[in-house]
């Protein structure tokens, strides 16, 4: 099979050079190179490392994070989950410490570095040779500007902008159209002139009236040169799990959108979940290609999803190549909350994972595990697009599962996609929090308004709001429930029964005559907190954790991260192989932990992996899915690798700062570079 006429000039810019992150403006992460292959990958060795940090200091930095969270002063401030760029002997890349570093390979020393004050660019950067002022610039967001600089010297293009940046909020990687600086902020897409930084338009991604927050450009986004249509993934609606106050379908939220660059206005949209509720933005970079069917050619944009789906478009209809079916929905018990009555149900593509959550999916834990997972169920619902809800847990895949922000990675001659895909529940609940400052009780209630001081309000507090304590975005290590609102909702009252109480306190103070008295001022409470609009509803951050077991483990069977093969021409899922090690009583046990960090593929059947909490770099055989290479870093990689071509050979380089979550622990800001050394 070979590529298309179109695919080989396409491939000069795209498959052969690293400019942009994701491997270019078709988000691909494929180098057309086989210098790294099977028959010398056991060769292939550390070159070069550096790191922003001195490595001693990292005791001191995880000690003072473990006991203060505090981190010391311009030393490590954030995981980094940028991916690197290549150009002309230079690779340039972000540190844990916030500095944009340009590292000259041919001394393998710094050529210059920046320190920035505010956080670089979160997500993507971009690098090339402006013929119109001779030189190499790297055009990277910083804060809230769009810096150019040039690449010779670290220095800011002064020209451009006002002394060297405009004011555009983006965290993905700009793009150059008919020399013009293209640069999505969250909320829309901006032209400006490359060489004099003026701006030229504004094209809003949602339409006039929206209304709801979010549904951000935040994770990537991809460039069709010959037609200039920008492909941008959307962020979710918000409040994230709360719905009420954003009727409707939220339309162009966790949607694909194309914005059409020379009509200045979007042309089509594709939303994956309507009116989402679940945090199931999609945020893994758009990938282009030219896909061939049959002896047909279908120009589309592939987009992969938290709900396992692997969305095909033709990139200029927005046209599903597959057909798309909806089932039926579940309905909300939230009182007001209009759910969709359907959801996509993707057949085809095979899904990669899934977003319900079920008993089988323990079945292989011990029996300790299972009696411990079924006892937290008993106050909790799930399924396919279960609905959350103020008195019960929801459970399900899918807010920090399926595909993630570190996207795909493309095989364009075979059509072989491979997918990063996490595996962990969560558990999902809005809840309610008082604002009251002051409340006057009436006299009959006083007497039980003194039974709920004296006998809840140490834990539940003086004004019932519970303690919530999420450690690192995503573990709960505290958690007394908020008591607000409850007596305003159908069957909340059910809440503060007798039997209820008993079930959720091993030794409860509180006898059945009080307990009356306690649902009648829980009944007036609500009720005038309400009235007084004193109510607010906590349904982002917050309101999810994952749902782990005892021993700080997802709450599901293993792998909880793998790697899948979808044949994008049978839509078929050919492998899936877990990657990552558990230490388990000493002893090391491929289990298949999460994976944030990403992947990338040369043409010899080489992908390299990195992400999980194990702190390795991996290459795995695209053919077998088995592991073939690894090396042991000082943390976890935390971006994409990148693949790139120096003095006719081959390297890829790992971006080691280590991870967000909880199950990540050692920290670094170091890069590693890999060849082979004959």
């Amino acid at each position: 099979m070979s590529l298309t006429k179109i695919d080989t000039e396409q491939s000069i810019l795209e498959y052969s050079n690293w400019r942009r992150s994701h491997g270019g403006n078709w988000n691909t992460k494929y180098d057309s190179n086989n210098h790294i292959n099977h028959n010398n990958i056991s060769k292939l060795n550390l070159i070069w490392e550096y790191s922003s940090i001195n490595k001693s200091n990292f005791d001191k930095i995880n000690e003072l994070e473990n006991k203060d969270r505090k981190i010391q002063k311009n030393k490590w401030k954030e995981n980094i989950e940028l991916n690197p760029i290549f150009i002309n002997n230079k690779l340039i890349f972000v540190t844990a410490d916030w500095k944009i570093v340009a590292i000259d390979l041919n001394s393998k020393k710094p050529l210059w570095q920046i320190q920035s004050v505010t956080q670089p660019s979160r997500r993507g950067m971009l690098a090339l040779y402006d013929e119109k002022i001779n030189l190499e610039v790297l055009y990277i967001p910083i804060g809230v500007r769009v810096y150019k600089i040039n690449i010779e010297n670290g220095k800011k293009v002064k020209k451009f902008g006002e002394k060297g940046s405009v004011e555009a909020f983006s965290l993905v990687a700009p793009m150059i159209y008919n020399d013009q600086l293209v640069i999505v902020s969250p909320s829309e897409v901006l032209m400006f002139d490359s060489t004099n930084g003026t701006l030229i338009e504004r094209i809003p991604i949602h339409p006039k009236g929206t209304n709801f927050d979010g549904g951000s450009v935040w994770g990537g986004v991809a460039l069709d040169k010959n037609k200039g249509i920008v492909f941008v993934n959307t962020g979710n609606p918000k409040p994230a799990s709360y719905g009420v106050n954003r009727k409707g379908k939220n339309k162009r939220s966790s949607s694909v959108v194309a914005v059409d660059l020379n009509k200045k206005n979007v042309l089509w949209d594709f939303q994956e979940t309507i009116h989402d509720l679940w945090d199931l933005d999609i945020s893994s970079p758009p990938i282009l290609h030219n896909l061939r069917i049959n002896n047909e050619i279908y120009e589309v944009v592939i987009s992969l999803s938290k709900t396992g789906n692997t969305l095909i478009l033709e990139r200029n209809s927005g046209r599903p190549i597959f057909d798309v079916t909806y089932n039926k929905a579940p309905k909300s018990t939230i009182p007001n909350e209009i759910t969709s009555p359907h959801q996509i149900k993707l057949e085809k593509p095979e899904p990669f994972s899934k977003i319900e959550y079920s008993l089988s999916d323990i079945d292989k834990l011990s029996e300790a595990k299972q009696k411990q997972i079924k006892k937290k169920l008993r106050n909790a619902k799930y399924g396919w697009y279960e609905t959350p809800s103020f008195l019960e847990d929801l459970i399900m895949y899918g807010t920090l599962g399926g595909a993630q922000w570190t996207g795909g990675a493309l095989d364009p001659v075979n059509q072989h996609l491979y997918i990063p895909v996490n595996n962990i529940p969560f558990k999902i609940r809005p809840y309610m929090q008082s604002l009251e400052l002051n409340i006057n009780f009436p006299k009959e209630i006083n007497d039980f308004h003194e039974i709920y001081i004296n006998k809840c309000s140490s834990c539940h507090g003086k004004i019932r709001n519970g303690i919530n304590i999420i450690q690192k975005g995503t573990k709960q290590i505290q958690y007394i429930p908020s008591l607000v609102g409850f007596f305003n909702l159908p069957n909340g009252n059910k809440k503060l029964s007798q039997e209820n109480l008993i079930l959720k306190h091993n030794n409860l103070d509180l006898n059945h005559n009080e307990i009356l008295k306690l649902q009648k001022l829980f009944d007036w409470w609500d009720k005038e907190i309400e009235k007084n609009n004193q109510i607010r509803i906590i349904a982002f951050d917050m309101a999810w954790s994952q749902f782990l077991t005892g021993d700080d483990l997802p709450a599901t069977n293993p792998p909880w991260g793998y790697i899948a093969k979808l044949d994008l021409v049978s839509g078929k899922i050919l492998w899936k192989t877990p990657v990552g090690y558990l230490k388990k009583n000493g002893e090391k046990i491929k289990i298949g932990t999460p994976i944030f960090g990403g992947l990338a593929l040369n043409s010899s059947g080489i992908l390299f992996v990195t992400g999980t909490d194990d702190n390795l770099a991996y290459a795995i055989d695209t053919k077998t899915g088995e592991e073939i290479w690894s090396y042991q870093m000082d943390a976890a990689g935390s971006a994409p690798p990148i693949i790139f071509n120096y003095n006719g050979k081959q390297y890829v380089s790992f971006v080691s700062t280590g991870g967000r979550y909880h199950n990540y622990k050692e920290k670094a800001s170091s890069i590693y570079t890999f060849g082979i050394i004959e």
